[in-house]
């Protein structure tokens, strides 16, 4: 963290906006390998049984790809949830300072 003069932590940086901005283009990619990878985990099995019987048809699930898809997919949430913070943090005004007391409690 940046520190000021007082050695208070400065939070409010615009390059945090260049941060989330690579952030989201990062999940958007992985979102994207995450769903190829699901759609590579499924596949479909028709087995004739016979003349006069409609096939059997049965759904194969990889688990390696759907395991894969599903990591992807948790990056993908944090990446865009981290992406909000850095927002936040690059556009939320400094704060002001408290302002004195006055009366009998000094």
């Amino acid at each position: 963290m940046v520190s000021t003069e007082d050695g208070k932590a400065k939070l409010n940086q615009p390059w945090r906006g260049a941060v989330a901005f690579g952030e989201v283009l990062l999940a958007a990619v992985a979102a994207v390998v995450g769903v190829l990878c699901w759609h590579r985990g499924v596949s479909t099995m028709v087995t004739p049984l016979g003349p006069g019987q409609p096939p059997l048809v049965s759904t194969i699930f990889y688990a390696d790809w759907m395991a894969a898809a599903i990591g992807l997919v948790l990056v993908a949430t944090l990446l865009v949830l981290d992406a909000l913070r850095q927002t936040l943090l690059a556009v939320r005004t400094p704060r002001r300072p408290t302002p004195p007391v006055y009366g009998p409690c000094q």
